[in-house]
């Protein structure tokens, strides 16, 4: 296989009709993505997604994280919502431009991948990668912005930079490449502390000795940022507490049980494939087996081997630790990084796109056609599942608070907040029922009290709803909360809707403030 300057001076004098086919494809690829990208903007309200959102407006608002706003998510995905708010409130639209920006970026880091191949197979696989964006990633989320969307985002970044070119045989990457890698695998663990097994395998599957000092700067880079972003904006020990201590002790009783643990005991157990775990365990498994094949097939044919190096075996520890919740939302860093998997078949490709010239337009024309056709074919699901402008304790609230007024939205009502463009009354602005049990024995002597928060600023609407968490409901008419919706507030017409005593009776239809 040819490699550096030679390979890249026999690919220099492309044929001149295929070039601009080419490059005429992957323009049309471009803009169909982009078109389905701005679909996509109010395609499927997310509450996790609206977390976000939420946490980052009261954190510009000047409260602070795992202090007096209560999450269980790492604090890095809310540095760019925090930025994002700082301008105002831009809507879910808003954010998720954000995440386009970010995906488009993922896609150049993919074409400059430094790894030996000819430009017109890299625009090949680019334009395959960004026709799966669009068309196959929003099923799991991957268009919204959270945490796991960020985190695959990430994984993408790294796996084209470092650990592919790695796996292919290529030279050490500059310098600057290990750094920014190192602080890029250090920052997934601030996303979620789950994916601290995935960062430290990527770390050693794209590691070269000549480059350990730039990347080992890249890591403590990277740690001093995340911890520092901490610090500021948020607190250590809450950190400790509700993101760590939380997420390890509390949230797995209130989960269902994890499908790779269920699918085993599934197996032993007398009912055998009958079972529902078994059936869901053999679906995921079978949904993942295509991509590891691929990695397999792909690692052993760059380096002419009969089985995958060892840097290819620790990359597919990394992705499969990423699916320990299951192949669904959970999974979008496994997702977003089968799509750099594609980057060890470029030397292979390019020598047969020499021999065939026609071969790379031919399957930029099968990108776009699969990006049109996906995109067809899913507009009656995004249409059926559009964000709703507006909702009727949205426009309520406009009607009886002014902006500076704060509400309540409980149980996991985050829409209502950014639609209502109005600020949570507590730091508990969404109430689970993990929370509950996490207040009745807190960690570190870190607690948020809802009621006493409730208490204080008095909001004049809240939005009290139940809802049902993997079967465990939280009965909001039991404890302090029920006793304060009793005596303090008077519910409307039979809704989930609840005024405050004292701004009864509601004025008339079309009226300003009370």
């Amino acid at each position: 296989m040819q490699t550096g300057e030679n390979e890249a001076r026999s690919l220099s004098v492309p044929d001149r009709a295929h070039a601009w086919l080419l490059a005429l494809l992957a323009a049309a690829t471009a803009g169909v993505v982009l078109f389905q990208q701005i679909d996509l903007l109010d395609y499927r309200l997310w509450e996790d997604e609206t977390e976000t959102i939420v946490a980052a407006r009261m954190m510009a608002s000047g409260a602070r994280l795992y202090d007096s706003i209560f999450n269980l998510h790492g604090p890095l995905v809310f540095l760019p919502a925090w930025l994002l708010a700082l301008f105002g409130n831009p809507g879910i639209a808003g954010y998720r431009w954000a995440v386009i920006v970010l995906q488009w970026t993922g896609l150049a880091v993919l074409a400059a991948a430094p790894m030996a191949g000819a430009a017109r197979v890299r625009i090949a696989l680019t334009m395959a990668a960004a026709a799966a964006m669009v068309t196959m990633l929003p099923a799991i989320l991957g268009h919204t912005f959270q945490y796991q969307t960020i985190a695959g985002i990430i994984t993408l970044w790294v796996l084209a930079l470092s650990v592919m070119p790695a796996i292919a045989g290529a030279p050490p990457s500059g310098r600057a490449v290990s750094v920014l890698t190192g602080m890029l695998l250090t920052s997934l663990p601030f996303l979620a502390v789950s994916y601290g097994p995935a960062a430290v395998l990527l770390f050693a599957a794209g590691m070269h000795r000549a480059r350990l000092w730039p990347a080992a700067l890249g890591v403590a880079l990277g740690l001093a940022g995340n911890v520092a972003f901490l610090a500021w904006k948020g607190s250590i020990t809450g950190y400790l507490a509700y993101h760590i201590y939380l997420n390890l002790r509390i949230l797995p009783a209130f989960m269902p049980r994890n499908p790779a643990m269920a699918f085993i005991s599934g197996l032993l157990s007398p009912e055998g494939l009958m079972r529902w775990e078994i059936r869901r365990g053999l679906t995921e498994a079978l949904w993942v087996m295509g991509p590891c094949v691929l990695l397999w097939l792909l690692s052993t044919r760059a380096m002419d081997r009969r089985l995958p190096s060892w840097r290819a075996c620790l990359t597919f520890l990394a992705l499969a630790s990423f699916l320990i919740r299951g192949s669904g939302f959970q999974a979008t860093p496994f997702w977003y990084g089968i799509l750099a998997i594609p980057l060890l078949a470029l030397g292979p490709a390019t020598a047969l796109v020499v021999r065939r010239p026609w071969l790379a337009p031919a399957s930029a024309a099968i990108c776009l056609s699969v990006a049109i056709i996906g995109g067809i074919a899913q507009r009656p699901v995004l249409a059926a599942r559009r964000i709703p402008p507006t909702t009727e304790f949205a426009e309520l609230v406009r009607r009886l608070t002014a902006p500076d007024d704060r509400i309540i939205a409980y149980t996991f009502s985050n829409y209502q907040y950014v639609v209502a463009d109005r600020l949570p009354a507590s730091g508990y602005f969404f109430y689970l029922p993990l929370q509950a049990a996490y207040n009745a024995a807190p960690a570190l002597g870190v607690v948020i009290d809802p009621c006493a928060d409730i208490r204080a600023v008095r909001p004049r609407l809240m939005l009290i709803t139940e809802l049902r968490l993997y079967g465990f409901p939280r009965d909001h008419h039991d404890g302090c909360l029920g006793t304060i919706m009793e005596t303090d507030y008077t519910r409307i017409d039979g809704k989930p809707y609840y005024i405050r005593n004292d701004l009864m009776p509601l004025p008339a239809l079309g009226g300003g403030r009370p």
